[in-house]
């Protein structure tokens, strides 16, 4: 699993913890669960958690304190395989900045969803005041029920959109999942969410928290393949930047013509999936 991690976008002092709660961890590994990590930044760091479901010390919405020094890391681990004893809600606070990583250890496809795969997913997450209430998700490659959106709320009475049509009201800690449906996905919410996107190809999972499509983006990317399996970019343009593309200083890999409307923008964002075979690009 690759795991993105944020730099000083990654330090707050107040978080929620996404989650999947799609699918279990696999039962015949006795170390996998649903977890997070938090990394003190600073010494004499007070650190408030209330989990929202038991984890190891700890029951379900009973908060605790406890002090990290600068380089120390305290792991919550969930009690239970199933996913709806993952910790997503829980809610994290402190006086100093602290960065977060959650970890779900060997998700199992078995026997209800996608397959013979089980893997680890997880990604750094970003504080509260980093996010945002619109998101563009593109489809990848999972088998049946397909790419799913785990939405967050952190305020009560959160109004979800997607592709400009209601679809759930939730409260702060709550979850919402949807499915993205097509090539791309629209999600518009009234106050700041979290949103996971399970991805993969097959029934090989990933798992990332999606950037906010406003203040976001960069200009150059890098990206080594380590695998020669196969290889897919997803990218999110706003309309009128969908020609400006070049891979290794070459024009002629992403083109315009790749590129199809988010459905919910009026053809203000636009999306494509571009193959980069091994041959040309080969691992490293």
């Amino acid at each position: 699993e690759t795991f993105a991690l944020k730099g000083q976008n990654a330090l707050g002092t107040d978080f929620w913890i996404p989650s999947q709660n799609l699918i279990d961890n696999q039962s015949a590994r006795p170390d996998a669960f649903s977890s997070f990590d938090i990394v003190a930044t600073e010494n004499n760091t007070n650190i408030t958690i209330t989990p929202s479901n038991a984890i190891v010390g700890h029951p379900a919405g009973a908060s605790f304190n406890i002090v990290l020094n600068e380089g120390q890391t305290w792991s919550g681990k969930a009690l239970s395989k199933l996913a709806a004893g993952h910790l997503d809600g829980s809610r994290v606070t402190s006086d100093k900045p602290i960065a977060i990583t959650i970890k779900d250890d060997n998700v199992d496809g078995r026997p209800n969803y996608y397959g013979a795969c089980a893997d680890l997913v997880g990604d750094q997450i970003i504080p509260v005041h980093l996010l945002g209430t619109e998101y563009i998700a593109v489809n990848g490659f999972l088998d049946a029920p397909h790419d799913q959106l785990f939405i967050l709320a952190t305020q009560n009475g959160t109004t979800i959109s997607q592709n400009g049509v209601v679809a759930a009201n939730i409260n702060a800690g709550q979850t919402h999942r949807l499915v993205i449906g097509g090539p791309s996905t629209y999600i518009q919410t009234s106050a700041p969410v979290y949103v996971l996107q399970l991805t993969g190809v097959g029934c090989e999972f990933g798992l990332g928290m999606l950037p906010q499509i406003n203040c976001t983006g960069s200009s150059s990317v890098s990206y080594s393949r380590f695998l020669p399996s196969q290889l897919y970019l997803n990218l999110v343009v706003r309309n009128g930047g969908q020609g400006d593309f070049l891979v290794n200083g070459n024009t002629g890999v992403i083109n315009a013509a790749n590129f199809a409307p988010v459905p919910g923008t009026g053809g203000q964002w636009m999306a494509a999936q571009v193959s980069l075979p091994v041959q040309q690009y080969p691992m490293g």
